[in-house]
């Protein structure tokens, strides 16, 4: 799968990326996060949807969690993750993945 900003293959059956010719790995959840984002681009995505497709339930569980793991994961796709990109928060209601 091809995926813009420096990273040239996602493999997601291994939990994996190459990024400037680098394997960068992913773990599992930070693997089915970036597939969602991947499937829905450009698209604002909820914590709660991200919450039910990742961890598979919807409940009140605090988002900080899928907060941490969005910041691991712009760690490893973004140039500058405190200044993101690809990887962009909507401001009170999740997050949406933008396309070069």
């Amino acid at each position: 799968m091809y995926i813009p900003l420096g990273i040239r293959e996602h493999h997601p059956q291994i939990h994996a990326l190459i990024r400037n010719g680098k394997k960068i790995e992913l773990t599992i959840l930070e693997n089915r996060i970036l597939l969602h984002f991947l499937q829905n681009k450009g698209r604002d995505i909820t914590r709660e949807e991200l919450m039910e497709v990742v961890w598979g339930y919807s409940s009140n569980v605090n988002t900080r969690t899928l907060d941490m793991h969005v910041v691991r994961l712009r760690k490893k796709i973004e140039t500058n993750p405190d200044k993101p990109y690809y990887l962009q928060t909507v401001r009170g209601l999740g997050y949406k993945f933008i396309e070069e």
